[in-house]
């Protein structure tokens, strides 16, 4: 602590779900005629996910921050209907399956978001930066082979700026400054399926009012 009002927070959380017949969008596995759709919703054996949360926050009347953090250890996605198909030979791996929407579900191993600004003016001036990173991940081989998309085959690290502002004309109305993706990164959400960037460098300007 700085002064006895400072205010800190931090919070680590470990968790480990196993979900059982997930669902999510894969190869037929009943394909009768040419009328047949190739791709439908279905089960899947299993889907495990774990790892860590972190996140610690920081508040002053003059300064404030925060860190945000995902640290995935294990992601592994089941279904022997889809090794079946595919005569892989695994029924589990750790970047979903081809032909389907699974492999945009699996995040990758590393998301960080991180904010530090400063207050000004009796605090009614508050700006500063956030900073985004995710790490890269990898897609199955030809996931979407055929198809008119164009999907993503490999995600990259990525990380991104962002400059926030609060300004308080009084204390319900407050003008709010953003320009997002400062640098103007060519970059993708970590759970995009097709080659479609984020927007460019952004600028925003709103009035925001409680009543």
């Amino acid at each position: 602590m700085i002064a006895d009002e400072d205010v800190a927070e931090l919070r680590v959380a470990y968790f480990n779900n196993d979900i059982k017949d997930y669902l999510s969008q894969g190869v037929n596995p009943k394909l009768e005629d040419w009328s047949s759709p190739y791709v439908i919703t279905k089960n899947y054996d299993r889907f495990k996910l774990s790892g860590y949360e972190v996140e610690l926050k920081y508040n002053s009347n003059y300064a404030f921050g925060s860190v945000d953090a995902t640290f995935y250890n294990n992601a592994e996605l089941c279904s022997r209907d889809e090794m079946a198909l595919g005569s892989l030979p695994s029924a589990c791996n750790s970047v979903g399956f081809a032909w389907g929407l699974s492999p945009s579900r699996i995040p990758p191993k590393k998301v960080v978001t991180g904010i530090v600004g400063v207050k000004m003016f009796d605090q009614k001036l508050q700006t500063g930066l956030r900073v985004r990173y995710n790490s890269g991940k990898d897609y199955p081989q030809e996931w979407l082979a055929g198809t008119a998309a164009a999907p993503v085959t490999k995600l990259y690290s990525t990380t991104t700026f962002d400059l926030l502002g609060k300004y308080s004309i009084q204390k319900n109305i407050h003008v709010n400054f953003n320009i997002d993706n400062l640098t103007n990164r060519y970059a993708f959400d970590p759970g995009t399926v097709i080659y479609m960037p984020i927007p460019g460098r952004t600028f925003r300007l709103g009035l925001e009012a409680t009543f």
